[in-house]
C-alpha cells in the first residue's frame, strides 16, 4: 500500500512539474486559448523551450499533452519545487484526469510526458489564472526556473474528436 501511495505521489509531482512548466508558456502568450489552430514557438537566447499549441473550435474536453526533457542535474530540484503547487492544482475545478510517463536515458536525463484532461478550454484557462496567482503568492518565477534548469518542452493542446 505504501509503495502504491509513493508511486501515485511521484506521478502527481511529475504532473505538477509539467503543469508548472506549461503555465510559464501560457504566461508568455496569455491570449493563446482564444486563438483557433495556432502554432506558437518561443525562443530565448539561452533557453530552449518549444511549444506547439493546436486548437479547434470544439467546446468539449481539452487534453494538455506535454513532453519535457529534463537534464539529470535538474530533476531533483524540479520535483521538490513542484510539491506545493501540486497540492494546489489538485483542488482546481475542471481537472478530469492526469497521467505522467517518464523515461531516462543512459546519462540519467528524464523525458517526461504528461496528459491532463480538462473539462473544456474555459476550465484550463481558469486553472492557468489560478496557478499564476499561486506562483505569485509563493514567489515562484516559472520562466526563470525553467531557464535556469535548462528544461526543454514541447506542448500541445487538443480537443475531443467527435466521431
Amino acid at each position: 500500500m505504501q509503495h502504491m501511495k509513493s508511486k501515485m505521489s511521484k506521478k502527481w509531482i511529475l504532473f505538477t512539474a509539467l503543469f508548472m512548466v506549461a503555465l510559464s508558456v501560457l504566461k508568455a502568450n496569455p491570449n493563446h486559448l482564444s486563438k483557433s489552430k495556432t502554432e506558437t514557438k518561443m525562443k530565448d537566447e539561452k533557453e530552449s523551450i518549444e511549444a506547439k499549441e493546436i486548437h479547434s473550435e470544439d467546446a468539449g474536453n481539452v487534453a494538455l499533452i506535454d513532453k519535457l526533457f529534463i537534464p539529470a542535474g535538474s530533476i531533483d530540484e524540479l520535483l521538490s519545487q513542484t510539491k506545493t503547487v501540486g497540492k494546489f492544482i489538485k483542488t482546481l475545478p475542471g481537472l478530469i484526469s492526469q497521467q505522467a510517463f517518464e523515461s531516462r536515458d543512459e546519462q540519467g536525463n528524464m523525458t517526461l510526458i504528461t496528459i491532463a484532461i480538462w473539462e473544456n478550454k474555459e476550465a484550463l484557462s481558469k486553472a492557468k489564472d489560478a496557478v499564476q496567482g499561486e506562483f505569485q503568492r509563493l514567489n515562484i518565477q516559472p520562466q526563470e526556473f525553467i531557464k535556469r534548469l535548462n528544461i526543454k518542452m514541447e506542448r500541445s493542446i487538443y480537443n475531443t474528436l467527435d466521431n
